[in-house]
């Protein structure tokens, strides 16, 4: 493997929940400012965010998440895995030659017409 990928330790907002004074706060590595990997139950999460007025501080974005691999500790060894593997891959090769072979996954609707 490659160097170590160039990532920021940063925390996260998420929320609110049920309740509008409910937020989780989570720590995890920033990718371009846009997008964040975290882990919650053992789950590595690839997550949309913003950033805020305060340094090493994000708020959840407006698109959700998705949870990307299981991992059993905080993920950085992965996370430089699957960013060096995308990189050097094209869309369409992810399409079919990862996401539609996803063991366990259901139908998905990625709305491509929206590229139109």
């Amino acid at each position: 493997m490659s160097a170590q990928i160039n990532l920021e330790q940063v925390s996260m907002v998420l929320g609110p929940f049920d309740n509008e004074w409910e937020f989780a706060l989570y720590t995890g590595y920033v990718l371009n400012e846009r997008f964040i990997f975290i882990v919650d139950d053992s789950q590595l999460w690839l997550r949309h965010v913003h950033k805020t007025k305060m340094d090493h501080l994000y708020v959840d974005g407006e698109s959700g998440g998705m949870v990307i691999a299981n991992v059993e500790d905080d993920g950085r060894a992965l996370i430089d895995i699957i960013i060096e593997r995308l990189q050097g891959m094209s869309a369409l090769d992810f399409l079919l030659n990862t996401l539609l072979w996803t063991t366990d996954r259901g139908d998905i609707n990625l709305k491509l017409e929206r590229l139109r």
